[in-house]
């Protein structure tokens, strides 16, 4: 059974209750193109510095969530989107990301409910 490195939990058991865990990677599935993760009491994105190729917004996520796109591009660009649930920040960030593919797997997440 692999553990998460910061929780040193089995995956299996980061699934059945993240309101033990401060900060852990949910699914990986490459590490430089889709990560979901949680943390408690996690500090949301804030909008970027003026003079970056950046877009900052508020959308609506499925179950009347509000949460937040942020794409930001440098030498590759990295999309996220993130909501809070009962003090836990979910992110999903995703290289060269859509906003339609990451609101589908974050709106999957959400209408799942909890685990």
């Amino acid at each position: 059974m692999q553990l998460c490195k910061r929780c040193k939990v089995s995956k299996c058991s980061l699934l059945n209750d993240l309101s033990l865990f401060t900060y852990c990677h949910i699914i990986r599935f490459n590490p430089a193109y889709l990560l979901i993760s949680a943390e408690r009491g996690g500090e949301p994105a804030q909008p970027p510095i003026r003079g970056f190729r950046s877009e900052f917004k508020t959308i609506q996520l499925a179950g009347r969530t509000q949460g937040v796109f942020y794409n930001g591009c440098g030498a590759s660009c990295t999309a996220l989107v993130e909501w809070q649930y009962q003090g836990v920040l979910y992110r999903v960030t995703m290289k060269n990301g859509r906003e339609e593919t990451l609101v589908q797997i974050a709106n999957s997440a959400i209408e799942a409910g909890p685990r």
